[in-house]
C-alpha cells in the first residue's frame, strides 16, 4: 500500500475514530463528514447522506469538532504515556532495538538492506504502538498499520540515493558514522511522513519521541568515534548526558542525575551495549578482513668469493693480485718499522657473487640467496617480504590493505588499542564520578568497550603458490655452516647464521632440516 494511502487510514483512525470504533473493523465503522482515504476498499455507508448543503456544513463541521477533539485527547495520551520513566524507557528501548535488529541484515550488504529496512519500520511501528491504549492496540488497524509500515519504511529508504550509499559504506567499510546518517535519514522521514498526516498536537507529541530517539543515536556514533580515538571516558560521559538530556526534555520538573533520568540511564543500559557490540564488531570484522600483515623471510648470505681472472681472494670480501703472496691475512703481518702495511691497497678489488650460483645477489659485504616467488627484498634488503597483490593493493612496511583508508584506520587503530588497553574500571569510574557521571548505571555499555579494546586479529598476507617462509631443503644445504662443523647433516637457519648440527641415526629434531651427505 503506498505510503499517503495507508498513513492516511491509520491517521484517521488513530485521531478520529471514536473509541467504541477501535474494538471494530475498520469496514464496520464509518465516520460522517470525513471521506475514505484514497486506496482503501472500504465500503460505502450503507445508509445515505442528505445532500441537503446546510446539513452537510453542520456535519462537515462535527466532523471538524470530533477530530479536534480527538487529536487533543491524543495528544494527551502521549504526553501521558512519555512522563512516566518506564514508558519513556521501554519506548526508546524499543526503538533501539529495531535498530539494533535491523543492524544484522544492514551489514550483509546490498542484498539483505530490504530485510533489515523492513525490520527497522516493523520496530518502529511496535514503538509507536506503545503509545495507544490497550482497546487500540487490539484494533485491525493498528495490524495493519505495524505489518505494512515496515515495507513502507523500506520503500522509502530504497529509493533514497543518499541512505543507499551511506548503508554500503557501513557494510563495506564498516564506517558507523554513515550508519548513524542512514538510520537517522530513515526514521526522520518516515517520522515526517506519519507525523504529516496526523493532527497537530498528536504530530508534536509523535515526533518528540522520535527525536528523542534520534538523539541517542546520534549519541552513540559519538560515543564510538571517542572509543576508536582512545577516549574511553569521554565516550561514556557522551552516552550518559545525551540520555539525561533526553529524558529531561519529558520531565523537566526532575533535575540532572534525579532518580526519575537515572532510572531512564539505567533501564537503556543493555540495549546500548548491544547495539555498541553490533556495530562495533562488524567494523572489526571489516577491518579484519581488510587489512593483513605481511611475512617475513630471513635471505641467507655468504662472503662474496669471485674474483677476476689473476686475483686471489682474501677470505673475507676483497681480491689481491695472484703475483702479491700472501693474501690479507698474512700481509697484515707484514709492517714497516714504521708500523705501516706494506700491502698496496690501491691494487685491491672487491670480490664479487656467483650469478649463477646459490647467492647471486650481492649487498653490502654479502651475497645473498634470491627471494622465493611471492617475496622481494625490504627496504634493508636483508631479509624478504612477502609482496601486496591485487586483492590487498595498498602497503606499509608491515601490512597490505585493501585501501589506504583502510591502512590509515590500522595504523590509528594499533594506537588506540594501546591507550583502551589501559582502562580500567574501578579508576575510571572514580574519574567520571568527579564529572557529576555515575558511570556505574552503564554498566553494561562499558563493558563492550572494554571487550572492543582488544586488538585487530589481522591474518597473515597471502603468497603466491601458498610459499610460506619455511627454509628450502635445497638451499640450506648448500649454504656455508656459520656455526657448529661439517658435514652439518641436521642444520637450522637464524637469521642470516646457517647452523650445523650432527644428526641421531640420520634423524634431525623438528625445525631442522636433514641435508643428505654428498656423494
Amino acid at each position: 500500500m503506498a505510503l499517503r494511502s495507508f498513513i492516511s487510514v491509520f491517521a484517521v483512525s488513530l485521531a478520529a475514530v471514536p473509541s467504541t470504533c477501535w474494538a471494530q473493523s475498520p469496514e464496520s465503522c464509518s465516520i460522517p463528514g470525513i471521506p475514505d482515504a484514497p486506496g482503501t476498499d472500504a465500503p460505502k455507508p450503507t445508509r445515505s447522506l442528505p445532500r441537503a448543503p446546510v446539513l452537510m456544513q453542520m456535519r462537515a463541521g462535527a466532523a471538524r469538532d470530533q477530530l479536534e477533539l480527538t487529536d487533543a485527547t491524543v495528544a494527551a495520551q502521549i504526553r501521558t504515556f512519555s512522563r512516566s520513566t518506564i514508558n519513556l524507557a521501554k519506548f526508546l528501548e524499543r526503538g533501539l532495538s529495531a535498530i539494533s535488529e535491523a543492524i544484522e541484515h544492514l551489514a550483509e550488504g546490498p542484498p539483505e538492506f530490504q530485510k533489515g529496512l523492513r525490520v527497522l519500520g516493523r520496530g518502529l511501528a511496535k514503538a509507536l504502538k506503545m503509545l495507544l491504549t490497550d482497546e487500540q492496540k487490539d484494533s485491525e488497524v493498528c495490524a495493519r498499520f505495524e505489518k505494512a509500515w515496515g515495507t513502507t519504511v523500506a520503500t522509502v529508504a530504497m529509493e533514497s540515493t543518499s541512505i543507499i550509499s551511506d548503508l554500503k559504506s557501513f557494510s563495506a567499510q564498516g564506517e558507523s558514522a554513515a550508519l548513524v546518517r542512514a538510520v537517522s535519514s530513515i526514521i526522520n522521514l518516515a517520522g515526517a511522513s506519519a507525523t504529516g498526516y496526523l493532527p497537530r498536537e498528536t504530530s508534536v507529541e509523535m515526533g518528540g519521541l522520535l527525536d528523542g530517539l534520534v538523539e541517542i543515536f546520534e549519541a552513540m556514533e559519538l560515543s564510538w568515534d571517542e572509543f576508536t580515538k582512545g577516549n574511553t571516558v569521554q565516550g561514556i560521559e557522551v552516552v550518559y548526558w545525551s540520555l539525561q538530556s533526553v529524558s529531561l526534555r519529558f520531565m523537566p520538573s526532575s533535575p540532572l542525575n534525579d532518580k526519575v533520568h537515572l532510572d531512564v540511564v539505567q533501564s537503556l543500559d543493555k540495549v546500548l551495549g548491544n547495539l555498541s557490540k553490533a556495530v562495533l564488531e562488524h567494523e572489526r570484522r571489516v577491518m579484519e578482513s581488510a587489512v593483513c600483515w605481511r611475512t617475513e623471510q630471513n635471505r641467507a648470505r655468504q662472503r662474496p668469493e669471485k674474483c677476476p681472472e689473476g686475483y686471489t681472494w682474501d677470505k673475507t670480501a676483497s681480491c689481491y693480485p695472484t703475483v702479491m703472496p700472501p693474501p690479507l691475512e698474512e700481509s697484515l703481518k707484514m709492517k714497516s718499522a714504521e708500523g705501516k702495511i706494506s700491502i698496496n691497497v690501491a691494487q685491491a678489488s672487491p670480490a664479487a657473487c656467483d650469478p649463477h650460483g646459490t647467492f647471486p645477489q650481492k649487498h653490502g659485504h654479502f651475497c645473498y640467496t634470491p627471494c622465493s616467488p611471492g617475496f622481494r627484498p625490504n627496504r634493508g634488503q636483508l631479509k624478504c617480504i612477502s609482496a601486496c597483490d591485487e586483492k590487498f593493493p595498498a602497503e606499509s612496511p608491515q601490512m597490505c590493505a585493501r585501501s589506504p583508508n583502510f591502512l590509515t584506520r590500522s595504523s590509528a587503530e594499533m594506537v588506540t588499542t594501546v591507550l583502551n588497553s589501559a582502562f580500567t574500571l574501578e579508576e575510571n569510574l572514580v574519574k567520571m564520578r568527579e564529572g557529576g557521571v555515575q558511570g556505574e548505571f552503564l554498566n553494561s555499555t562499558i563493558k563492550v568497550f572494554i571487550e572492543m579494546g582488544r586488538p585487530f586479529e589481522s591474518p597473515a598476507c597471502p603468497i603466491k603458490g601458498n610459499l610460506t617462509a619455511t627454509p628450502n631443503p635445497s638451499l640450506i644445504c648448500d649454504m656455508d655452516c656459520s656455526l657448529g662443523q661439517l658435514p652439518g647433516d641436521c642444520r637450522l637457519q637464524s637469521g642470516p647464521l646457517v647452523v650445523c648440527l650432527a644428526s641421531k641415526d640420520e634423524k634431525c629434531a623438528s625445525g631442522q632440516v636433514l641435508c643428505k651427505k654428498k656423494a
